[in-house]
């Protein structure tokens, strides 16, 4: 049917979706109107949000500038610390390194292991690059299916997901 409201195309979680299908087959309303409904009630908080954020956003990009200054400041100040304590670690790694050599030496056996020279370590030059959580890099997904997730989808075609109505 023909509208002249906006229309949203959403990407959602697989459980999420069968939750709205369950939701659609128990009410016989639409996913996009499940959707819409759902959405309704959060528009004044959302509202608020929004009213609250906008000066927030134009003091940051007004400080954009003296913010980044700032950190690449406290970035130099901080380089000889870093430095300082990767050397301190790499210290006490050969110290727990010739405790563990002499643990493990036969009985009677002269240890005559002489301490490497501390390794230098540079620290990173900034923290910006892929960060993994949980062994993934952010924003990759497993496509793997979870347990029950099978049953959550009775009566869903995950095929037309993105054009379920």
């Amino acid at each position: 049917m023909p509208t002249k409201r906006p229309r949203v195309t959403v990407v959602m979680p697989v459980e999420m979706y069968g939750v709205l299908c369950g939701m659609k087959e128990v009410t016989g309303q639409s996913v996009s109107s499940l959707i819409v409904e759902l959405l309704e009630v959060s528009v004044p908080s959302l509202q608020r949000l929004v009213d609250a954020f906008r000066p927030i956003k134009a003091a940051q990009l007004a400080d954009r500038e003296r913010i980044s200054a700032a950190l690449l400041q406290a970035q130099e100040d901080l380089q000889p610390l870093v430095q300082q304590a990767f050397s301190t670690w790499d210290s006490v790694h050969e110290v727990i390194e010739g405790a563990v050599g002499a643990a493990m030496a036969p009985p009677g056996a002269a240890l005559a292991r002489q301490p490497e020279p501390a390794r230098a370590s540079a620290a990173p030059a900034t923290n910006r690059g892929g960060t993994k959580r949980g062994g993934q890099e952010r924003g990759l997904r497993s496509t793997e299916p979870v347990g029950g997730e099978e049953d959550s989808l009775k009566g869903c075609s995950l095929k037309g997901a993105g054009n379920a109505s």
